[in-house]
């Protein structure tokens, strides 16, 4: 492999991980029509369907998160390494 093809291949990988740490987190659509599971059985005891989210919830919710986000960079360095020094 030479190396001015080794530099446009590891170029590339770098714009993709740049690219994709400027989109958003891609969040799933709901189907239209369908309801989050347990409305029904909150709606069933008198409770509040949909309610506010706890602070543990969301602290939890933010760990994940960040543990989501510092994988898939460990991904994206991983992928570089490979692309600039191959597997052999």
């Amino acid at each position: 492999m030479s190396l001015r093809y080794a530099s446009r291949v590891a170029w590339r990988a770098a714009q993709a991980v740049a690219a994709r740490a400027r989109q958003p987190p891609s969040r799933p659509t709901p189907m239209p029509g369908a309801a989050k599971p347990g409305v029904a059985a909150q709606r069933a005891q008198g409770g509040k369907a949909g309610g506010g989210v706890s602070a543990e919830k969301a602290v939890a919710a933010e760990t994940t998160l960040r543990r989501r986000r510092r994988r898939r960079a460990e991904k994206d360095d991983n992928v570089m390494h490979l692309v600039c020094w191959g597997p052999n």
